[in-house]
């Protein structure tokens, strides 16, 4: 059975009549027997025969039994030839008592006891100490002497005993009588049979101690057993730090230097060695009587040098090893005795030699190696000059050149164009640097051109070469020298340039042109002059002396032409003859009819229409009808070939999406916002502000708010500021929305901020601005204040002279900011559809 969890029960009397009506029976029993027999029956009492531990039992611990704190109990086997016996300890039981067999009861007591308390019907009570505390999941077993019922008193036989050793170590070892036995806490307890037993006591790094001792009657033995120690600490320290130790052959791992560690007491050998030190052995002892204590200081066989050579850059082999210096300095250790060096460096002589490292202290070595370069410092003039030296060419910086060179003589070519070339040789020393300067001589000279008027070219053998008034180097020749201007006679003349003389070179123009001015018949007719175009409706401008072919053209008109002769320093008025006009025949239908017909711009009447007088060329054509989505179109009629348009109106509601082209009842822009239905929206024109606007240029009307208050709907407030006196000329920035036409407004803050803070809104409105001809809103990479437009709401934020102020917004990034109403910003309009 499993008595896990089972409750902890105190003795209890078993005599108890309240709960056991038999145990009251038994108990008048008693008390009529000791009323007879009284003096016999109190001598009657239980006896100890032996207690022992049993550890080969197993039952403890494959069947554990937990106690109230779930900690293992003891198991206790009670041997009693009686019946009705009662078991507990100081700490109570766990369960009930179990008897399996005859004469044999279990009991699991909690861990830590230490006293049995035993009552048995008709017998004294018991109370056994047993010495130690019982260990959880384990074995014992108490063997107690059948009582015997006699009317007189008996002294029971004692065949058993105690013995209790002490333990130098927890973890010895015990063996009685040659056998093994269980220690615990550093302590032996046991019970063994009278007479004599022999003991033998062990433990590790000590000597084991035997012996023998002798159980009586007269009561336990305690034996205390101190081991002598075999094994001893050794304090070992060791410098350097990182040495290596064997000891006894086998190595060791010091921390830091340091080892403390226990060894056989008796001699040991050692070897201790470390990098760039002698190896040290020998042997030490182990005594028992204190500490053991060694130190070692290794001799250095490897000591410092502490190397500087100059240059830095220089190259150090040692003992034909490669060396690497930082910053021209080295230290390093090397092997006690002579070592031979060799160091070199590019542009100076090499250097060999020994040296040699001492134990006794510092060792150093400074080498300064003897240049066999030495810098040349060179200026030339000009800057731009050629150089050659020793046949090889060299490129000064801004005409100036340092730069090594072997000690010894050298020679030089300097070059430049339009100077004189110079040869030379230089020498390098040793004693320091060597300064060459060199100035060529030019070969050239200055032509010095002025004219009348200023501004004709001067050409140098047909070349132009710059313009009146100017200063010209040319090298040293003949050249061909012309002076030409647009409308004069060029003049020429043969010149010569010398080394280093500004020749003056100067004439006075005669005048070639004539002031015309060419008016055409129409402001739209266009005035060409020799096929090349010059203005629209009228041209003023100088012509050279000659026969030209002026027309004019003008669409739907025929070409009207003239000669014109124009003599020098003669103006002249020249007006075109009216044209004639180029008719051809245009028919328009439409299905369903009595459209209403606009031909560019203009109502001409209703479907079906038809005209022989129509001019030729290019043409709008819209063909409304209520109900009816507009129809647009352009076309070009020609007198040769009529035009007939037949219009099939289409009664299909009209969506729109954002991006969308919007060119409908003379409004035309971009659509930036619909509604859920596609049928209506808002669009932004096509243009923006050419200049910077005030939102307001009245000082006094700043002073105050308006009420343009709305962030979402620029047509309210735009319906505000037209209620104030003389709107036009105190508000620039809403009079030039409304000057679009009906309907057109200026935006309010978060309309603005549509395109700025949607990326896609901004770049199909942009796009679509582009693909029409029409201003895209700011990029990136604009000026920051184009990107700054106004909004038409007002904020109700004072600046610092006391003007309320108004919304500006940033078309790019998207920032508002409140500004005073009379700087500027560009504006841009809105309107509904």
């Amino acid at each position: 059975m499993s008595l896990r969890n089972t409750r902890c029960v105190p003795f209890c009397n078993p005599m108890n009549t309240k709960k056991n009506p038999m145990k009251k029976l038994f108990t008048l029993f008693l008390i009529l027997f000791s009323t007879l027999f009284g003096g016999t029956l109190a001598a009657q009492e239980l006896k100890v025969a032996s207690f022992e531990p049993l550890p080969q039992d197993v039952a403890a611990r494959s069947n554990a039994v937990l106690d109230n704190n779930d900690n293992p109990c003891a198991l206790l086997r009670v041997v009693v030839a009686v019946e009705g016996i009662e078991i507990r300890g100081n700490y109570g039981r766990v369960g009930d008592v179990i008897s399996p067999r005859a004469s044999e009861y279990v009991v699991y007591l909690p861990a830590g006891t230490k006293t049995l308390y035993v009552n048995c019907p008709g017998f004294m009570p018991l109370t056994y100490d047993i010495g130690y505390k019982l260990e959880g999941k384990m074995a014992y077993r108490l063997t107690l002497e059948r009582p015997q019922l006699a009317m007189g008193p008996t002294k029971p036989e004692i065949k058993r005993q105690h013995v209790k050793i002490t333990l130098p170590t927890p973890s010895s070892t015990v063996l009685i009588d040659g056998m093994p036995q269980q220690t615990s806490n550093g302590a032996f307890f046991g019970t063994f049979s009278l007479g004599k037993h022999t003991y033998y006591i062990s433990a590790p790094q000590h000597y084991p101690e035997e012996g023998e001792f002798t159980l009586t009657t007269s009561g336990r033995i305690d034996l205390t057993v101190a081991l002598k120690p075999s094994y001893m600490p050794l304090n070992l320290r060791v410098s350097p730090a990182n040495a290596t130790v064997q000891i006894d052959g086998q190595m060791l791992t010091l921390t830091r230097g340091q080892l403390t560690q226990k060894f056989e007491i008796g001699k040991h050998t050692y070897q201790i060695s470390a990098p760039q030190h002698y190896t040290q052995t020998g042997e030490f002892e182990i005594l028992a009587t204190g500490q053991n204590s060694l130190n070692f200081n290794l001799k250095p066989s490897y000591m410092a040098l502490n190397l500087r050579v100059s240059p830095s850059n220089a190259t150090v082999m040692i003992d034909g090893d490669m060396i690497t210096l930082t910053g021209g300095q080295l230290t390093q250790k090397f092997e006690i005795g002579k070592h031979s060096y060799q160091i070199s460096a590019p542009q100076h002589y090499t250097q060999s030699g020994e040296f040699e490292i001492t134990a006794l202290g510092q060792n150093a070595l400074a080498v300064n190696l003897k240049p066999s370069y030495m810098a040349l410092n060179l200026r030339v003039s000009p800057a731009n000059a050629t150089v050659q030296i020793d046949g090889e060419m060299i490129t000064p910086t801004g005409g100036q050149l340092t730069r090594k060179f072997e000690i010894g003589k050298h020679t030089y070519q300097i070059m430049a164009s339009q100077y004189h070339s110079v040869s030379g040789e230089f020498e390098i020393t040793a004693l320091g640097g060597t300064d060459l300067d060199v100035t060529l001589k030019p070969a050239f000279g200055f032509l010095q051109a002025t004219s009348n008027p200023v501004g004709a070219e001067v050409r140098i053998n047909g070349e132009k070469r710059g313009v009146t008034p100017c200063k010209l180097q040319l090298p040293s020749g003949q050249y061909s020298v012309q002076l030409v201007s647009d409308g004069y006679i060029s003049h020429a003349q043969q010149v010569t340039i010398t080394d280093g003389v500004t020749l003056p070179f100067s004439n006075t123009l005669t005048a070639n042109f004539a002031q015309i001015t060419l008016k055409a018949p129409h402001p739209h007719s266009e005035i060409w002059v020799n096929d090349q175009f010059k203005a629209k409706g009228e041209w003023s401008g100088r012509l050279d002396a000659n026969t030209y072919l002026v027309e004019a053209r003008t669409e739907g008109y025929e070409t009207v032409s003239e000669n014109v002769e124009v003599v020098a320093g003669v103006p002249r008025t020249v007006t075109l003859q009216q044209p004639n006009p180029i008719y051809g025949l245009l028919e328009i239908l439409s299905e369903p009819f009595d459209a209403t017909i606009k031909l560019d711009g203009k109502v001409v009447g209703t479907t079906p229409w038809q005209s022989n007088e129509v001019l030729t060329g290019k043409h709008s054509l819209e063909i409304a009808k209520e109900g009816y989505n507009l129809y647009s179109q352009e076309f070009t009629l020609t007198k040769e070939s009529p035009v007939t348009i037949e219009a099939l109106l289409d009664n299909t509601p009209t969506t729109f999406q954002v991006g969308d082209y919007y060119n409908q009842d003379g409004k035309e822009g971009v659509v930036f916002w619909v509604d859920a239905s596609g049928r209506h929206g808002k669009i932004l024109s096509m243009t923006e502000s050419g200049s910077e606007l005030e939102w307001s240029s009245d000082k006094y009307e700043q002073k105050r708010l308006i009420g343009a208050d709305s962030e979402t709907d620029g047509a309210k407030n735009m319906a505000v500021v037209k209620q104030i006196s003389d709107w036009e000329s105190k508000y620039p920035a809403f009079k030039w929305c409304a000057d679009l036409g009906e309907g057109w407004y200026l935006p309010a803050k978060e309309e603005l901020k549509i395109f700025t803070l949607n990326d896609a809104v901004y770049d199909k409105v942009n796009r679509t601005l582009s693909q029409h001809g029409g201003k895209p809103l700011a990029n990136k990479g604009d000026s920051y204040y184009w990107d700054w437009y106004w909004s038409s709401t007002e904020s109700s934020k004072k600046d610092s002279t006391g003007y309320f102020r108004a919304w500006i917004v940033n078309m790019y990034s998207g920032l508002t900011y409140g500004s005073s109403k009379y700087l500027d910003g560009y504006v841009r309009a809105v309107s509904a559809f």
